[in-house]
């Protein structure tokens, strides 16, 4: 098999959900461990695990027999508002971590597509960029570093702005799904003015369109 599938953010609600899918693709997965991940709770048997903190040079022996490789990134830091401690997190999972991954495999000339996940909250008010958050302005710096590798490393690009996730399994305590148990157990829900815009997206059908893009060529 010369494909293989690098995933980062395995643990997190949509990384969870895509998982099946990247199953059901016949290609080698592998997953990004982060500094806090419990990765290893759900990888199969023949899955690898890299953790880039460590040592880049065991990464390049672990995959240089796959001749293409499709870069899934999922991690994040999601903070609507942050505190100092939270800002090397959020760099790390949002820039640090992905741009070494391009910029590793693109040089051995593997990477043959990326995909990317940013936020509605970068267009707060329905502009073409304006940052909701320092979190938001970090999905847009890293969308702006995709532009470099699509136009000067010839990188295979989709870069896809989600909304709102919610479906079973979601710990996370959004919207939809505090809406739902209130809903099931007759329960009552605080709700602002009411004006906000939501754009709620069920997570299975996030997770099947991601899966239908790897390997294609999108820029």
């Amino acid at each position: 098999q010369d494909d293989l599938i690098v995933t980062t953010g395995t643990t997190g609600f949509l990384g969870r959900a895509l998982l099946p899918y990247l199953r059901r693709s016949g290609a080698y997965i592998a997953h990004v461990k982060g500094r806090s991940s419990h990765v290893y709770s759900l990888v199969a048997d023949g899955e690898l695990v890299f953790d880039i903190e460590k040592d880049l040079s065991e990464l390049r022996t672990q995959t240089r027999k796959f001749r293409n490789v499709y870069l899934v990134h999922l991690a994040t830091t999601y903070r609507t508002e942050h505190s100092l401690q939270d800002i090397d997190l959020m760099v790390e999972s949002c820039i640090r971590m992905p741009t070494t991954l391009i910029d590793f495999f693109t040089r051995y000339g593997q990477l043959r597509n990326l995909i990317n996940i940013s936020t509605l909250f970068q267009h707060y008010n329905n502009r073409s960029y304006s940052p909701f958050s320092l979190y938001a302005a970090m999905k847009e710096a890293m969308s702006n570093l995709l532009v470099h590798f699509s136009e000067n490393e010839q990188v295979s690009v989709v870069d896809l702005t989600v909304g709102d996730l919610y479906g079973p399994r979601d710990s996370r305590g959004r919207l939809v799904t505090t809406l739902l148990k209130a809903s099931v157990h007759h329960g009552s829900v605080s709700l602002g003015s009411g004006s906000q815009v939501l754009s709620p997206v069920f997570v299975d059908d996030c997770a099947r369109l991601i899966s239908h893009q790897i390997g294609r060529a999108h820029v």
